[in-house]
């Protein structure tokens, strides 16, 4: 089987990106403004451009891995890591969304340990495919 990588969408990489840019510029133009200082405004914005920063890196560096071994999800920038094997895996099925409607997210249930959860990625549907071809009851990675 050839390795496939999922990423993440392109709207879940620019909204981090634009509340990033968004916050700095204010912050940007009250310091231009002549307001300079610690005020609370300013470690708010300062704040909110950290943590939108943190989640642009999350999710620029996000990828998860299908290849004959099982899937792998991990994180280019962080070196985060996190690996089920096709044998470990118990269950894949798609979570339901609001209304009783199919979500656009899939929980991969291990014999033992945490649900993985996987959303927001490209080509879910590809990526649904592959993991209930590797989950079937031999146990075996997908053709």
């Amino acid at each position: 089987m050839a390795t496939e990588i999922f990423r993440r969408t392109l709207m879940a990489r620019a909204a981090p990106a634009l509340v990033c840019a968004g916050s700095l510029s204010l912050l940007a133009a009250d310091a231009f403004g002549g307001r300079l200082g610690l005020t609370l405004w300013s470690l708010c914005m300062a704040g909110i451009s950290l943590l939108a920063g943190a989640g642009l890196v999350l999710a620029l560096g996000d990828e998860v891995v299908v290849d004959a071994s099982g899937v792998q999800l991990r994180n280019r920038y962080l070196g985060r890591r996190r690996s089920l094997a096709w044998d470990d895996i118990r269950e894949v099925r798609p979570l339901v969304g609001m209304g009783g409607r199919r979500s656009r997210a899939l929980c991969v249930i291990p014999h033992h340990g945490r649900r993985l959860i996987l959303d927001s990625l490209r080509h879910m549907d590809r990526l649904q495919e592959l993991l209930m071809a590797g989950n079937d009851t031999t146990g075996s990675a997908p053709l």
